[in-house]
């Protein structure tokens, strides 16, 4: 074995050490807030929401770039690079290539995006906003946990996943900023 598979295989020993039938429920449901099943409804309703109710159209741009870039160059990624899932139980069924993290990297871009608009939305204001932050992180962090704990994921296709989301993330609010400020 070599370094990172010994390092994918202590982390994740030592996160279903705390395995139960009630902890195994509550991280299923985590890992499907998720899921293309949540995720892509979710965008298609905020999206709408935000484009025409709220006029707010780079807004909507922006997190449809988010969401839907995230997607596909995860899908890049994995075709790249074809990484096979642990060998270990799954405790849910998943079908694919493992590396990066799909839920990480979607969740980090799309989250991350819903959690900086209302983030500047709340500066905006005048109201305090970093808490916003706080648990956007959160939720991406146990999001990514979760496909660990459920054996779907090593511990370096969650990290890959969120490092791809940050910077896809970082470079669409820059992009997004960049197309704004030229209008």
């Amino acid at each position: 074995m070599n370094q990172t598979t010994d390092f994918d295989r202590y982390v994740t020993e030592t996160v279903r050490q705390a395995a139960s039938p009630t902890l195994t429920s509550i991280v299923t449901w985590i890992t499907h807030i998720g899921s293309s099943r949540v995720v892509v409804p979710l965008a298609g309703i905020l999206i709408i929401l935000l484009a025409f109710v709220f006029k707010r159209r780079w807004d909507a741009m922006s997190l449809l770039t988010a969401s839907l870039g995230g997607a596909l160059v995860n899908e890049g990624l994995k075709l790249c690079f074809r990484r096979a899932r642990p060998d270990w139980e799954h405790w849910v069924v998943e079908h694919g290539y493992s590396f990066p993290s799909g839920h990480s990297m979607v969740s980090t871009a799309f989250f991350g995006m819903i959690g900086y608009l209302i983030w500047v939305h709340l500066k905006e204001q005048g109201k305090p906003a970093g808490y916003v932050l706080v648990l956007t992180a959160l939720l991406i962090i146990c999001i990514g946990l979760s496909r660990i704990y459920l054996g779907v994921h090593y511990v370096t296709d969650v990290l890959g996943g969120f490092t791809a989301g940050a910077i896809w993330l970082l470079f669409t609010i820059m992009a997004m900023q960049w197309l704004r400020d030229r209008k």
